[in-house]
Parts: structure tokens; sequence; C-alpha cells
């Protein structure tokens, strides 16, 4: 229905605008394509957002029209329906009366059913879903609002957004064949509604450009996910879960600004507020099945909530400020603060059906759990440009928040008798700062040469202390982290030299040194560690005006290292790699005015298994892609453009260790275009 309403929207507006072409500028551009896959369909829609088979649609419609003196009408508008794919804005303005803004758009996401990939596994080694997985995700914008003064802004705003549709998930479930590996695919059904209601108004005060805006919010979701598990044998180890959820969110906002300028239009000061609220609730079922789909409740670690509930209250109050000034000899400065109060509040009832799966449950464990955070921010930036051919620039950001955790868990009975060894109370207080220093540069010392460089340290700090803990069992529940410092050194620096009119070449380096370090209660601290090189090389060749070349390289180096790689045996998780090589060609010639042809290559590559060769898990990338195109832009007429395209389309995986999903695609399409 969605679609067959915004392609009767997009055909009655072209109709009107053909029957008044005297008066309108009109353009069109009908669209029309086949592609044919080979291999892993899924993975080929996930890739190239597009479906296989053929397509057809209106890529653009636009016109626009001027109504005696005072009134404009202007539209844009697309659709493919075959990707459900429509876009559709329109804008009517009348002087002295009003305004009325509106905007349509939906697009399909695709989704790849495939789990992980363990080779070892010689029937359970890779498994895919069956569902079709797709997400349309659609929203609609109408604003409208008087015409008052030059002094005073007023709107109204109307929205609504939806997502519907099935995604896989990353919460892999166990396939068990000589061993478990948790590489089994799982999925997820989504159908969520958002509505939202704005007013917004605007107008100087005491030579304040001053705004304001309330908003009104809710949303509403039906979710359901399911984990199938696999074995080679029956039993517990092909049980189902699957989980229904219900959320329900009720938000208001009001936002508030007032900016000045002064000193000559060289200084700027605002102000800032913004108040937010939401009430949440949400409903929950959770039950287990045998491979057949019979309600089962005598497996292991079973699974089985039925009724479960939250409530939940979150309030934020935020007050920020900026000031920016040009200083005397070559200076500028900007600076901000930000100041936060949290407060949230929240219970669930999480029933337990564990014993006999009669629907009444045997246990009931409450939380009540209440925040209170206070947060403070600053920010300043100093630039320079009094050297010659150079300009400097200094920036320092700091964060500090106190953080307030009350968390109390209760055990009661139902059916059978409450099992309150569980039971625990406690209040954190938990420090968090962050800072981050920045120190740049951009120098042009001749015309043909020009570096520019960054630096950057970030340090974070989360302390936590435990004030009061109160345990049953004498054990710590939840949060168990006493400390974690994170640390973080960057620099990027690019160089670009153009020797010639033709000719530019550029040279990038990007370096990122991530450090963390944790400390869990009665633990030596843990350190765990990221380091990333990017490396890219571009060249610009343009040797003839009709003749365009461009070339580029990138290789990514990125190693990282965790606690669980010092670990002996089977559960080994050992350090990787995650290195990509991607390389990009593209040109286009001109061999007349009217006539241009184009291509495009795109060629990554990762070869990032041999860390996992040894353990078999599938954490690692093993493959080969290309994206090749070719084009022709014919222009018979004025009004007339004439766009046939090609693509190939190659993905490969080394299928006998790391990676699953080999693709061939072949795609051709039309574009044409009329203008009048």
């Amino acid at each position: 229905m969605k679609k067959i309403l915004a392609l009767s929207f997009l055909f009655f507006s072209l109709t009107v605008s053909l029957a008044l072409a005297e008066e309108n500028n009109i353009s069109i551009e009908p669209y029309s394509g086949y592609s044919t896959v080979k291999g892993d369909v899924q993975k080929f829609r996930l890739f190239q957002w597009m479906k296989d088979g053929s397509v057809w649609g209106i890529k653009d419609l636009s016109f626009s029209r001027n109504f005696r003196e005072d009134t404009t009408f202007s539209f844009e508008g697309s659709t493919i329906p075959s990707e459900n794919d429509v876009d559709v804005n329109f804008s009517l303005d009348k002087q002295q009366l009003g305004f009325l803004n509106f905007d349509y758009q939906l697009f399909r996401k695709y989704y790849d059913g495939t789990g992980g990939y363990y080779y070892p596994f010689s029937t359970l080694g890779v498994n895919e879903l069956t569902q079709d997985l797709r997400m349309d995700i659609g929203h609609l914008d109408i604003e409208f609002g008087p015409h008052l003064s030059d002094a005073f802004d007023l709107s109204f705003l109307v929205e609504h957004h939806m997502k519907e549709g099935a995604k896989s998930r990353l919460s892999w479930t166990a396939v068990t064949e000589t061993a478990t590996r948790y590489i089994g695919p799982s999925w997820q059904d989504i159908d969520e509604t958002t509505d939202a209601y704005a007013l917004r108004a605007g107008t100087e005060f005491a030579g304040f450009d001053v705004k304001g805006e309330n908003r009104w919010e809710f949303v509403n979701s039906n979710l359901f996910r399911e984990e199938k598990y696999l074995s080679t044998a029956s039993g517990s180890g092909t049980k189902i879960r699957r989980q229904w959820q219900e959320p329900r969110s009720d938000l208001m906002t009001t936002t508030l600004s007032a900016g000045k300028w002064f000193n000559e239009e060289k200084s700027f000061l605002n102000f800032g507020y913004r108040f937010y609220d939401m009430d949440n609730t949400e409903f929950e079922n959770l039950f287990e099945y045998d491979e057949n789909g019979n309600r089962n409740v005598s497996y292991s670690n079973d699974k089985t909530k039925p009724g479960a509930t939250a409530d939940n209250n979150y309030d934020l109050h935020t007050w920020t400020g900026l000031f920016k000034t040009d200083l005397p000899h070559h200076l500028s400065f900007v600076g901000d603060m930000k100041a936060e109060m949290v407060k949230r509040q929240g219970e669930s009832i999480y029933p337990d059906d564990a014993g006999d799966g009669d629907g009444i449950p045997d246990t009931y464990e409450i939380n009540i759990a209440e925040n209170n955070l206070y947060r403070f921010g600053q920010k300043g930036s100093l630039r320079y440009s009094g050297l010659p051919k150079t300009s400097l620039y200094l920036e320092g950001e700091f964060e500090q928040t106190r953080n307030w955790l009350t968390e109390e868990l209760r055990n009661v009975s139902g059916e059978t008798a409450a099992n309150t060894a569980n039971d625990f109370n406690r209040e954190t207080l938990t420090f968090i700062g962050k800072s981050i220093a920045t120190l740049g540069a951009r120098v042009v010392p001749t015309k043909e040469f020009n570096i520019t460089a960054q630096a950057r340290r970030r340090m974070g700090s989360n302390d936590y202390d435990d004030i009061i803990e109160s345990s049953a069992s004498s054990s710590a529940r939840s949060a168990f982290i006493d400390v974690q410092k994170i640390y973080s050194n960057e620099f990027n620096t690019k160089l670009t030299y153009k020797p010639l009119r033709w000719l530019q070449s550029s040279f990038r380096y990007q370096y990122l040194d991530n450090k963390y370090d944790t400390r869990v209660q009665s633990q030596d601290t843990q350190k765990a560690l990221m380091l990333s090189h990017i490396f890219t090389y571009d060249v610009y060749l343009q040797p003839k005006d009709q003749f365009l070349l461009n070339a580029s390289f990138s290789n990514q180096d990125m190693k990282t290292s965790t606690p669980a790689g010092s670990i002996a045996g089977t559960t080994q998780t050992p350090g990787f790699n995650s290195n990509v090589s991607s390389w990009l060609l593209s040109g286009s010639y001109l061999p007349k005015e009217n006539l241009t042809f184009t291509n495009t290559m795109v060629y990554s590559v990762a070869n990032n298994f041999d860390d996992f060769s040894s353990s078999g898990l599938a954490l690692g990338e093993d493959f080969n892609k290309m994206d090749l195109t070719l084009g022709m832009n014919w222009k018979p007429k004025e009004n007339i453009n004439v766009e046939p395209h090609y693509s190939y389309n190659v993905y490969n995986t080394d299928t006998t260790s790391a990676d699953y999903g080999d693709y061939t695609a072949h795609v051709i399409w039309l574009d044409l275009s009329f203008d009048w």
C-alpha cells in the first residue's frame, strides 16, 4: 500500500506538471536495470544494497513553478518499486501567508543470514538462515507555519518513522559437532514506529537570536527474536530459543538557545538549555522449544521467562555555553562548556518458570535501580595564523563525571520457595575523567606543496568505589570492575604535491595506538592493546582536457591483543591482525562534447586467518573483493541524456579456512533523463 500511494502521488505530480509544462522547469530520469548473481545472493544484496533480478522506476523527477508573483512550488521525487525505494519531497511557499514542506523517504536494507564459519566441522561448519532478511526503513516529515514577520518565526512539525522487516543478529548460537562453537546464526523480526510532534519558534530579543523547540515522541515496538541451536546429535543441542518483546517509550524534549554576534562581528556568544524526559515500559516473554517446535523446559541452563516487565524513567538537564572571538596578533579563540544532570529510575520483574513450564512462574527476580549522574565538560581551542604560509591550532577538551548508582535485587517466591542466595544491594560511586589534547598545523611552503599534520592524546579513567555492598552469598554481583584506564595516541599527516597543472599526488599516514588497563576485584591489572597504521596514496592525472585519471591505494595494518591471548588450552583467543588493502582506479574520457566514457574499479583483499589456523576460531577474514563499473553518458540533444552502465562484482573467499559466501554478479542498467 505504501508503495502504491507513493507511486500514485509521483505520477499524479508528473501528470499535473506536464499539463502546465509551458511554465514549468521539468526534469525526469527513468531507470531500469537487471542483475544476475551466481553464488551467495544474500551477501551480494548486503554489499551492493540492491536485489538481484530486474529493477525499474523513476530515478529522479523534479519540477518547479511560480504561481503569480508571490507563490512558489517545487517538487523532487524518485521511486524504484522493486527495491521499495521511494523519495518524495515538495515545498509550497506563499508570501504573507505561510509555507508547507513535505518529505517522505522509504528504503530497504539487506542482511546476510550466514553465521560464523568453522572449517574443522564437516557437517555444520557453515549454517545459513532460511528467512528472507530485509528491513524497510522510512520516515515522513511535514513542516508548516505562517509568515508572521521578519522578527518572528513559528512552525509546526509532524513526523512518522518506521522499521519493518527481519535482520540477522550477532548473538550467535552454540553449534556442536566434534566440539562446541558459537557460530550458529540468529535473526530478529522488527516492527517499530515513532510518531513525533514539535513546535518551533524564533525571534530576536535584546540583540540575541532566540530559538526554542518543544518535541513529543511516542515509540512503539514489537520484536521477535529466534536463536536456533544446532548439533549433529539430538537433545538440548538442537533447542530453539524464542523471545517476544514489546517496548514502549514516551519522550518529551524542550530545547532553548540564544546567540549574538558583537564586537563588530568579531565575537559570538551562545547559551543553550535542553530538558529531556523519557518514560519507558517493556513486556517480554522468553521460551525454549525442541527442534520440532514443542515447548521444552528440561534443557540445562533453561531460559523460560513468562511475562517479564520493566519500567524506567530518564530525566536529563543540559546547559551549554559557547564563546568565540578574534584576538589581536593573528589569534582566534573558541571555548565552550557543558553541564549535565541525569536521573534514572528503573524497576523490573523477571519471572522464572524453568521447573515445570506451566506458565506460572516458580520464582520472581525483582531489580530496583536508581542512578544520579553529574557531568561537566570544558573545551577550548586557539588558532594562530601569524607565521608566513603556516597556520597552527591547539585544542583541549576535558570532562568530569560523578555517577552514583544504587542497585537492589530480591528473589521472591512463586510456585516454589525463593532462592535468596542471590539477593544483594549495593551503592557504587564512580568517578570518570576524560581529557583530550590536540596539536595541529598546516604549512604551504610553495604553491606546489602543502602539508597538514595533527597529533592527539586521549586519556580516560573510570574509578569504581563500592560505598555499600551486601550479598547473601558474600560475592559481588553486577559491575565488578574496580578501575579502568584508557590511553590513546593518534597522529595523522597528509602531504600534497602538485608539480604540474595536470598532475597532483598526495600521501596520507594515520597512526592509532590504544591501551586499556583494567583491574577487577581481587585480580591483577590486565592490559589490552590495539595498534593501527593506515597508509594511503592518491594520484590525479589530467594530461588532456578530455582525459582524467584517479588512482588510489590504501593499506590498513591493525593488530589487537587481549588478556584472553595468554590463556592456555583450547579456550585461548590469540591476538589477531586486521589487515586490508584496497585499490581504486577511476577515469573518464571525453572524445566529444556530448559523449563521455567512465570507468571505476575497486579491489580489496584481506588475509587475516593465520592467527586462528591452530584454534579454528571463526574470527578471521580471508577474501578478495572487486567491483568494476563501466559507463557512458551520451547527450544526443541538449535536453536528453542517455547513460548505459555495466558492473561486474566478485567476492571470493578461502572456504578451506576462514570465510564463506562467494558470489559473481553482472549488473546492467540504463538511466535516461529529459529536461524541458
